[in-house]
């Protein structure tokens, strides 16, 4: 039962992070269409990578949140920012290369 729980947790939290990804990606480009692009698409997936991997490595799912104090919320606020960078960094590197777009 726990595992399950935490599973539809983790599910959860994803749909919300690509949600506000690409609400995000819409109101920056003011085009829908966008969202079916290649970059959108590798960088929507990339985002996912990041933010699983430093969950797991900060283990934000074996948390128990009703006893959560402030550390807890300073290691989830990591997680949200370190992908983010992350994948800013890693849509530098390889997306706007393979592009051969210009910063």
């Amino acid at each position: 039962m726990r595992s399950k729980r935490k599973f539809i947790l983790f599910l959860i939290d994803n749909v919300i992070i690509l949600g506000s990804f690409a609400l995000n990606y819409v109101i920056l480009n003011s085009d829908f269409m966008l969202l079916f692009e290649r970059e959108f698409i590798i960088s929507a997936g990339l985002l996912i990578i990041f933010y699983v991997n430093y969950s797991a490595l900060l283990r934000i799912y074996n948390t128990i949140w009703r006893y959560a104090d402030i550390i807890d919320f300073l290691k989830l606020t990591f997680v949200v920012v370190a992908s983010f960078f992350t994948l800013f960094i890693a849509d530098i590197v390889f997306i706007h290369n393979l592009n051969g777009m210009e910063l």
